[in-house]
């Protein structure tokens, strides 16, 4: 097992897509939010130095430029409190952030995030937890998230779903060929403890992984399959705090096999439409790197024609709001495509005749028929056209 000081040496390739996902939703995350007018607690699990040996930014210093950037730009007073949590580095992530308003709270996530809930009941969460092992992911912290005490709860999960395979199959001495999946866990070495069966029901919450293991052991299923049905048993434990959850792989090369997941849970039907674009759009920057910038037939760009055949087929009987159609849409198919890509394709079925639709306001400001498809400062209903 390797230390966290081998893991801040040189930022890996696949961590600037964590990074990029998380940036891109967390700025106009802090615009939405605010406009609540109530306090916005962020919280990075595991916020590491800040900095890797290389000088190249960890998210804590991201977040922070983006916290900067959400007061400078918003009409709100509202106040954003970030705490970054941190056992092994604290010294060097409170240097590297320079900002007494950065909180750095010393200390082990699985006590210090609990500490810090229980003092933000009543406010808006959004809790980055991005571990150095897989062993530290207590799920009971994600249960604490219960949506009658806060505000607003969301959760950014990076979470090494072959890795805690890999450990399962080491635990249960199960056999682990083409389980290798070439990361490591970085131990914190001074808060380092033996992992065990018990603690991976924990993680889990629940022992349904060892059955599934157990298929893999026996031949029943591969190790690809294996992991499939681990995250939907995962994803439905979170689903019993949260309304949405959903996922997308990270990967810097052809392989099946993915480096991490990266899991988005919210109650919020906003939340998980801004998080369905910035996951489409990481997954394609991703292919197109992997690809060395060549388009393939798998790629978004050769999908995205059948997106206005795709929204036809799942168009509602009865009139049902736009934002509601999207989020019932990424719950039951996924993330499919775009926003603005659905939105072009629902103009085209009402040019076409072939949908339904009502908008409040019915006009412009100018008096013109509303076309507007922004179903953030507008109510859009739809339906399929009756025939």
């Amino acid at each position: 097992m390797a230390s966290t000081k081998e893991f801040f040496k040189k930022k890996k390739e696949w961590s600037n897509y964590k990074d990029a996902l998380l940036g891109s939703y967390i700025l106009p995350y802090f615009n939405k939010i605010m406009s609540t007018g109530v306090e916005v607690v962020y919280i990075d699990g595991f916020a590491g130095k800040g900095k890797f040996d290389d000088g190249t930014s960890g998210s804590p210093l991201l977040v922070k430029e983006k916290i900067y950037q959400a007061k400078a730009n918003s009409k709100y007073n509202t106040k954003i409190t970030p705490y970054f949590v941190e056992y092994e580095h604290a010294v060097a992530l409170r240097s590297n952030l320079c900002d007494a308003s950065m909180n750095v709270v010393e200390g082990d996530y699985r006590s210090e995030v609990p500490n810090i809930l229980k003092n933000s009941v009543r406010k808006n969460i959004f809790l980055y937890v991005d571990p150095f092992g897989i062993k530290y992911l207590d799920f009971s912290i994600f249960t604490q998230l219960n949506p009658q005490k806060y505000n607003s709860v969301e959760l950014l999960l990076n979470f090494n779903s072959f890795g805690f395979l890999r450990e399962g199959c080491r635990l249960l001495k199960l056999n682990m060929e083409h389980i290798e999946d070439e990361l490591p866990d970085f131990s914190i070495e001074s808060n380092d403890f033996k992992n065990d069966i018990t603690n991976m029901n924990k993680i889990a919450n629940g022992e349904y992984w060892q059955d599934i293991l157990a298929d893999y052991n026996a031949g029943k299923i591969d190790i690809f399959q294996a992991e499939k049905l681990f995250l939907h048993k995962y994803m439905l434990e979170l689903r019993k705090t949260f309304n949405y959850v959903c996922r997308i792989p990270i990967r810097h090369s052809k392989s099946k096999l993915s480096k991490y997941q990266m899991i988005f849970a919210t109650n919020n039907k906003h939340g998980i439409i801004l998080m369905a674009d910035n996951m489409i759009a990481c997954n394609n920057k991703m292919a197109i790197d992997i690809n060395g910038g060549q388009p393939c037939l798998f790629d978004y760009e050769f999908r995205v024609a059948d997106c206005e055949s795709f929204i036809k087929d799942e168009l509602p009987d009865e009139y049902m709001e736009l934002k509601d159609f999207y989020s019932s849409l990424y719950r039951k198919k996924g993330f499919l495509y775009l926003t603005k890509d659905m939105n072009n394709a629902i103009k085209n079925l009402e040019e076409n005749g072939e949908i339904d639709i009502v908008r409040y306001p019915a006009t412009t400001k100018t008096g013109k028929v509303s076309r507007s498809m922004n179903f953030y400062q507008n109510t859009i209903k739809i339906k399929r056209k009756q025939l």
